[in-house]
């Protein structure tokens, strides 16, 4: 699963906020973090990617519920999030294989 730097934050933060580091009142509420859990896995979030309109659709569900809890946002002109250079590489002709005993399997990147 590929998250953008952003995402990943506001997911880091979700956690804090279920497990109470951020609140107020320490609390744990299982609930809350399993429903939290099953909006952001569902479907209709379409894997979360970046560069995405479900990238975006969890940012705005994450930062309602900073709202939701009484949080501020930090970022730069009072948003949720920031913007960040990502860079992308692509590893080829690697050799690797999967060894047990005497038998080796080889991997092949991709497959």
């Amino acid at each position: 699963m590929r998250l953008s730097v952003s995402v990943a934050a506001l997911i880091a933060g979700a956690l804090l906020t279920a497990t109470g580091v951020a609140a107020q009142t320490p609390t744990f509420d299982t609930a809350r973090l399993s429903e939290d859990v099953r909006v952001l896995s569902d479907d209709s979030f379409e894997g979360r990617g970046i560069a995405t309109p479900a990238e975006q659709k969890v940012i705005d569900y994450l930062s309602a519920q900073y709202g939701a809890a009484g949080m501020q946002p930090g970022g730069p002109n009072g948003q949720w999030t920031q913007d960040v250079t990502l860079n992308r590489f692509t590893a080829s002709n690697i050799r690797a294989q999967f060894k047990v005993g005497e038998t080796a399997v080889p991997l092949t990147q991709g497959q």
